[in-house]
């Protein structure tokens, strides 16, 4: 899994992938390198994580999530654990609501990140391919026939913008939702509209683009390029060349 540090001085890493034996998340000391705790990682579980200040959010089950401290001397205390579905991507914090996509059966659900209660559930016409994030107002995901955004209040009135299988995650800048796609396009979304705003052809499908106010970096099989999203001719111009 991917390694996280802390402004608590610790190193957080899960072991292994989907499918091994023996996995666990993994705290160590960041001077010497010793183990300081670890806890257990089912072999069905994603593993993902993320980490607040204080709190480590964990798919430590094939179907569950698990909220421990990590406040200064903790050694990982369970706060909460929940049943949920098979989690995908990260869950994304939202004040004190936790946003995730849950596959089998797929939705959108929030939970209350304080004790793990369901909040709110949004069922998915297609199965969700990465985890949230949340932007004018509505909880997007990225799914197998494009990307979804659905408001928490009212209704749960959606929309969608059927792009293609999304590959990568979803990521925010500026004003701007973005993600690659299966087919090799990097898609730009207005979150306030639900419209594409730019979509570039010939990227790689699990890198996500980067956004900035006015640019937007995007990798290719050969390098990575930048475009301006101002220009009157948006042409991308070499930025790296990575092979």
């Amino acid at each position: 899994s991917d390694v996280c540090t802390s402004d608590l001085d610790a190193v957080f890493f899960v072991d292994g992938g989907p499918g091994n034996t023996g996995r666990a998340l993994r705290c160590l000391d960041p001077g010497t390198g010793a183990e300081r705790w670890s806890r257990p990682v089912a072999p069905g579980a994603s593993g993902e994580f993320f980490i607040t200040y204080d709190r480590l959010f964990i798919a430590d089950a094939a179907e569950g999530l698990t909220c421990l401290s990590i406040a200064d001397g903790d050694p990982g205390t369970v706060l909460w654990t929940t049943r949920t579905g098979r989690v995908t991507g990260l869950p994304f914090l939202l004040g004190e609501m936790l946003l995730l996509a849950e596959a089998g059966p797929a939705r959108l659900s929030a939970l209350d990140a304080i004790n793990g209660a369901r909040l709110w559930t949004q069922p998915l016409s297609s199965a969700p391919t990465t985890g949230p994030v949340f932007a004018a107002g509505r909880a997007w995901v990225g799914t197998a026939d494009g990307v979804s955004g659905f408001a928490l209040v009212g209704d749960g009135e959606g929309v969608h913008v059927p792009c293609g299988r999304v590959t990568s995650r979803l990521v925010l800048g500026g004003s701007l939702l973005a993600c690659a796609t299966e087919r090799g396009e990097a898609v730009l979304i207005d979150p306030h509209t639900g419209e594409v705003a730019t979509t570039i052809p010939g990227v790689t499908p699990d890198l996500p683009p980067v956004l900035t106010y006015d640019e937007v970096l995007y990798f290719t099989q050969n390098d990575l390029r930048r475009r301006d999203l101002n220009a009157a001719t948006p042409d991308g111009q070499r930025w790296c060349l990575t092979r």
